[in-house]
């Protein structure tokens, strides 16, 4: 609903938002909803793993028809590249390279934690496609005690990260960190389904504690 009263107020979709006021301006030229064509062969297919017997099934790229409607939830295609770009520019509170998309009081407003009375999150989404039951720190990315802003969830409850900590997820397992205490973001990207494969996740996380680990 917030795309759409940026729809609203702004009189154009979010694809030429995103383009004017985020993406275009910090150079993320391979982030869009609808992917150019001169784009397209950067775009990679999927996978599917099995939750039954673990086999991978690849899926090929298929292009689909432009989407008309755009959700401000998600539906972006993009690229490491670019969306490391997004992170630095949320590390720096809204601004990278004189680029300024957000105002600092903004941006305060958007990372400060919204739950602070209600933490405990009980999600029982009954879906064949996404496996949202917790199994614990180890192999879920959503830790159910930590609380949430009006961007990413904030670390609360974690021996790893420090608290303030920002991360989220992706449908496709795509998984970031926004560090503020020690002033940086990891973002890792993947293609496979379905969400909250706990394989990836558990890759994510170890990659994320090797970098933990070289602080000390």
């Amino acid at each position: 609903w917030v795309g759409r009263l940026v729809e609203k107020i702004s009189g154009i979709d979010l694809e030429q938002y995103f383009r004017q006021c985020i993406s275009g301006p910090l150079g993320m030229d391979s982030t869009w909803y609808n992917v150019p064509d001169e784009l397209e062969h950067l775009v990679v297919g999927s996978s599917y793993r099995d939750p039954d017997n673990g086999t991978i099934v690849k899926k090929e790229y298929q292009k689909m028809s432009p989407s008309k409607d755009f959700n401000g939830g998600g539906g972006l295609s993009s690229s490491p590249e670019d969306y490391g770009q997004f992170l630095a520019c949320m590390l720096n509170k809204g601004t990278l390279n004189g680029v300024q998309v957000l105002e600092e009081s903004t941006f305060d407003l958007l990372n400060s934690p919204q739950l602070d009375n209600f933490k405990t999150i009980h999600r029982h989404v009954d879906t064949e496609d996404v496996d949202t039951k917790p199994r614990g720190d180890k192999d879920f990315f959503f830790d159910s005690y930590d609380n949430w802003t009006l961007a990413w969830a904030y670390e609360e409850n974690s021996v790893v990260r420090p608290r303030g900590t920002a991360y989220w997820a992706g449908f496709f397992n795509t998984y970031f960190t926004i560090d503020f205490e020690n002033e940086f973001a990891l973002v890792y990207m993947t293609q496979i389904l379905p969400f909250n494969d706990m394989n990836s996740y558990n890759l994510f996380t170890s990659f994320e504690r090797i970098v933990y680990d070289s602080l000390d």
